[in-house]
């Protein structure tokens, strides 16, 4: 019984570690994304001008 609840914890830190790793990976795509949309619309700004 002991065994199974110190494996139970260690199976959620792995899947707090991984669920935190996806969250700063979508939130590092989520930032390059917008910047990329930024300096597009400035592009197509200088091109109008």
């Amino acid at each position: 019984m002991s065994r199974r609840s110190r494996n139970s914890r260690a199976w959620r830190y792995v899947w707090s570690g991984i669920r935190r790793d996806a969250d700063a990976r979508a939130l590092v795509l989520v930032s390059e994304s917008q910047e990329w949309g930024y300096e597009r619309l400035q592009v197509k700004v200088c091109f109008e001008h």
